[in-house]
């Protein structure tokens, strides 16, 4: 099933936890630029602000992962029974699997923003503009829970970062061919998103008997608006089978954190999503990307929230 949906605007604000008081939102994208100086330097504004975004709601999936191994491992040194032991045990294997796929999407999408700036042939790719240290590629590789996380360098300092050629290139089209995303790296950005959701989906739930994944995977927004966003939630539901309503509402919500239009309007025309975001230069590009990124973690949010109300049920 296909969702066709009115003309609106993309606003990515109304893509975070509505209902979670924690969850720290970006500011509208709906408001209209307000140009200074250099067009370059409102996209550095817009990206400056979107990364501090995504820092602060990564604190915030942080603590709550830390607080629910914390219970797993407290209620797994109390407990009574095999049956509960094995529960706790299972929450702490879904608990570790969706942050290890977060970690690695994560890794992904900065990765691709480390290929833009190389490709570009930016005399300042892979330099730290704080201590002057120059790396491989133009992020720092540390560690979370065990595994890489890759944090990307600064991007002010880049001296071909309104490079409009090469986000269009490797995102969408070689050939120059407005709308038609053409490219491996292209076509998959949406496709790593939707493979995410659906792995998350099936370490929570018994989910090959309860969802219609081929359903799940042709629901899709064509273009954004309040209302068909709605409309696409309720649409997951009727994918969903034999749950209670708190397990339909979570699913639901998680898909919708998660989806993003296939088209937008740009120029008075319609367009693929993708074609649209990258018809920018590197800096309007990486800012693409930490829209991505923002996702994943406000469903990191919605996941542990989530499992820790199951352990505080069991207790």
């Amino acid at each position: 099933m296909r969702i066709k949906v009115i003309i609106g605007f993309f606003i990515l604000g109304l893509f975070s936890c509505e209902n979670d008081p924690n969850a720290v939102l970006p500011e509208n994208e709906n408001e209209p630029y307000v140009y200074s100086d250099s067009l370059l330097d409102e996209y550095q504004r817009r990206y400056d602000y979107r990364n501090d975004v995504v820092v602060e709601n990564q604190i915030i999936a942080d603590s709550l992962f830390i607080a629910l191994i914390n219970k797993i491992d407290s209620l797994m040194s109390t407990s009574e029974t095999e049956v509960q032991l094995l529960f706790f045990q299972n929450i702490g294997f879904q608990s570790n699997f969706v942050r290890s796929l977060a970690t690695h999407l994560n890794n992904y999408f900065v990765s691709q923003v480390s290929e833009m700036i190389k490709m570009s042939e930016d005399s300042n790719f892979g330099l730290d503009s704080v201590n002057g240290q120059r790396f491989e590629n133009h992020f720092k590789v540390n560690y979370r829970n065990g595994q890489e996380y890759y944090e990307l360098l600064d991007l002010a300092h880049l001296n071909n970062r309104g490079d409009y050629n090469v986000p269009y290139w490797l995102f969408v089209s070689h050939n120059g061919i407005d709308g038609i995303i053409e490219t491996p790296n292209g076509t998959y950005l949406l496709d790593s998103v939707y493979q995410y959701r659906d792995k998350a989906l099936m370490a929570l739930f018994d989910m090959y008997d309860h969802v219609d994944y081929n359903k799940l995977f042709e629901t899709r927004m064509d273009l954004y608006s309040d209302d068909n966003e709605k409309i696409y939630k309720e649409a997951v539901k009727t994918c969903l089978s034999d749950l209670d309503e708190r397990d339909i509402e979570f699913i639901s919500e998680f898909c919708r954190i998660l989806v993003v239009p296939e088209l937008e309007e740009k120029n008075e025309q319609i367009m693929p999503w993708i074609a649209a975001r990258f018809d920018r230069p590197i800096l309007g590009a990486a800012d693409t990307f930490l829209f991505f990124r923002l996702k994943v973690i406000l469903s990191e949010i919605h996941i542990y929230k989530y499992l820790l109300l199951k352990l505080e049920e069991a207790e």
